[in-house]
């Protein structure tokens, strides 16, 4: 889930820039949470442009954001937003968390039509406990 501040570089009243440039900052963090880019965006891949407005007023727009330390350069090509990872989680954690949510799923569906899921056992198959109340690791 994207996550944007609330007083900084997005709001609308302290930055001087256009609301095409203000369009743009958005659409830049959503391709960075949408990319896992971690606030870094490449030049030659602004995707994210704006589809009424041409290469030469993207330009404007990314100049506009730069003067207002909104973006920082990066080199040799790119751009920073300097506040992404106070708002919104790195690439490393959110891969970690996908990855923990799918092994719970398959741990989920394996408990839900009781089959064996490798690397695990089922607790309880004496009778007593129904296979579906827990699994363990060997």
């Amino acid at each position: 889930m994207l996550r944007f501040p609330s007083t900084t570089a997005l709001s609308t009243v302290n930055i001087p820039v256009s609301d095409g440039a203000r369009a743009l900052n958005i659409e830049a963090w959503r391709y960075a949470d949408e990319h896992l880019t971690d606030g870094r965006l490449e030049d030659h891949r602004l995707p994210f442009r704006l589809s009424s407005h041409t290469e030469k007023t993207v330009r404007i727009y990314v100049a506009e954001l730069l003067a207002a330390g909104v973006w920082l350069p990066l080199q040799p090509k790119g751009y920073l937003l300097p506040d992404y990872l106070d708002y919104n989680p790195t690439r490393e954690q959110v891969l970690a968390y996908r990855a923990e949510q799918a092994e719970k799923g398959r741990v989920g569906a394996a408990v839900r039509w009781g089959l064996p899921l490798p690397g695990l056992r089922a607790v309880g198959q004496g009778g007593s406990v129904p296979p579906h109340d827990g699994w363990q690791r060997p």
